[in-house]
């Protein structure tokens, strides 16, 4: 069987079935649209994070599995549109690294209560501790408070944070998380 000049396969015309007239309509071409329109329709919001592959790796590497744990729920929640949720697990997976930062820079595990918040001014101490200029220590503060903000809804009155929001937080957590990791490695 041809389309126009094109010969269709036979497992092709089984799926779609064979032309039929009037001339210009096609089974085929008709199945396949319609398959597309319906895998665009289904499809997933999609986010790329370029250092993504470098912190999975990293993180794994250095058996930090419950930070990662946390980054690849927050990209699961993404893609399912719960965008607090996605904020909750940056701002833990962020946190986590931060502590296992600290830990592995000073050698000794840092002051953390289980069930409490963090308390961000020893880490930042030892940070400081280890030469990040200022500047560099407040931005990690400063994008763990980001996220953390927009986990809370119940402080913006029950409103969800924008997926532009939530993006921005992505790539500013996975950012931060490299800057991180580049210290004990």
């Amino acid at each position: 069987m041809t389309l126009g000049e094109e010969v269709v396969d036979e497992p092709v015309m089984e799926m779609y079935g064979s032309d039929t007239k009037p001339e210009g309509f096609s089974k085929i071409l008709l199945g396949t649209s319609l398959d597309l329109l319906m895998k665009f329709n289904a499809s997933r919001i999609m986010l790329s994070v370029p250092n993504r592959v470098y912190v999975e790796q990293k993180l794994t590497s250095l058996r930090w599995r419950e930070a990662w744990r946390e980054l690849d729920r927050a990209l699961e929640a993404f893609e399912d549109g719960r965008m607090p949720d996605c904020c909750n697990n940056l701002r833990m997976g962020l946190i986590t690294a931060w502590i296992k930062v600290c830990e592995k820079l000073e050698g000794n595990p840092m002051p953390v209560q289980v069930g409490k918040t963090v308390d961000i001014g020893p880490l930042n101490k030892c940070l400081k501790e280890h030469g990040l200029p200022d500047d560099s220590i407040g931005m990690i503060g400063r994008t763990w408070s980001y996220v953390s903000d927009r986990s809370h809804i119940e402080k913006k009155g029950g409103q969800a944070p924008s997926e532009l929001e939530v993006r921005y937080g992505i790539q500013l957590s996975f950012a931060t998380i490299e800057h991180l990791l580049r210290l004990v490695t």
